[in-house]
């Protein structure tokens, strides 16, 4: 007897503003789990510890403030992360360290100040970053040095004063740069 499995979970606009831990632990066959226009402000650690197939993970639209570095360490397939309208105030440094087969990272409109050059180290397979609509007034030197793909990264609508050659050094892959509506 076979059983055929939705792989996509939603629960997109439900005012939830939590979830237990491991709640998805015998969910491992989903691939896409969709919790963004909720209440969610804190993800607890082993939230998606089971769920290794998890390709999609949309999270936006919440009241999340923190990225750890133990949010999505067992995602290891995970493909595109959207995080984009959350109020995040701190992105752990190893937050997307584990994260080797994500192609797409959103965070557009999370008011993200600071920003980091080790949220890229080990994503070999990134080709798409977008922190459009944030509040980041500097790029450091050799933040991109670990992207070896063609990669598309929108910076557009930040507070960007200046770059310097280093920070684009390694990329000869580039294939977009948006830095409209900065400062430069």
């Amino acid at each position: 007897q076979s059983s055929i499995r939705n792989k996509t979970f939603s629960l997109k606009e439900f005012e939830i503003d939590s979830i237990e831990d491991r709640a998805f632990d015998a969910a491992n066959y989903l691939e896409s789990l969709d919790f963004s226009l909720n209440n969610l402000k804190i993800i607890k650690p082993r939230i998606f510890l089971r769920l290794s197939n998890l390709k999609l993970l949309n999270l936006s639209n919440n009241l999340i403030e923190t990225l750890e570095s133990s949010h999505f360490t067992h995602l290891k397939n995970l493909q595109k992360l959207i995080l984009s309208f959350n109020p995040i105030t701190k992105i752990e440094e190893n937050a997307f360290n584990n994260l080797e087969f994500l192609n797409e990272l959103s965070l557009i409109s999370c008011n993200i100040k600071v920003f980091n050059k080790n949220w890229f180290k080990n994503l070999k397979n990134i080709f798409r970053i977008d922190f459009t609509d944030n509040q980041i007034e500097k790029l450091e030197n050799g933040t991109f040095i670990e992207l070896k793909n063609s990669v598309i990264l929108n910076f557009d609508k930040n507070r960007i004063k200046f770059i310097e050659i280093e920070v684009l050094m390694n990329m000869i892959r580039l294939d977009t740069l948006n830095l409209d509506l900065n400062y430069i």
